[in-house]
């Protein structure tokens, strides 16, 4: 009986979890920018050679990332690019 009890809970608990979390399909939560609108022009140019591959090295083509906040307080976002190429770039957003 127990056991039925907790079968139940969970399965109560998966539907409303199912039926609570749709998707607002009218509402954007990002807006893509050119270079020219935001003012970063970064590019992970990668150029394959006996030693560096894809096969040899299979993150190759994924690339680092990025990160976005005041890093150094001074009120303006930091903008930190990584990339497999020469380093990582660093910038301010006004």
């Amino acid at each position: 009986m127990r056991l039925i009890k907790e079968n139940i809970i969970i399965l109560v608990f998966f539907q409303l979890l199912i039926t609570s979390c749709e998707l607002d399909k009218g509402k954007k939560l990002f807006t893509l920018l050119t270079p020219s609108q935001n003012g970063v022009k970064f590019s992970n140019d990668l150029t394959e050679t006996d030693s560096a591959n894809y096969f040899l090295y299979q993150g190759f083509y994924m690339g680092g990332g990025v990160a976005i906040g005041d890093v150094n307080n001074d009120g303006l976002q930091d903008i930190y690019l990584t990339g497999n190429g020469k380093g990582a770039f660093k910038a301010q957003m006004p």
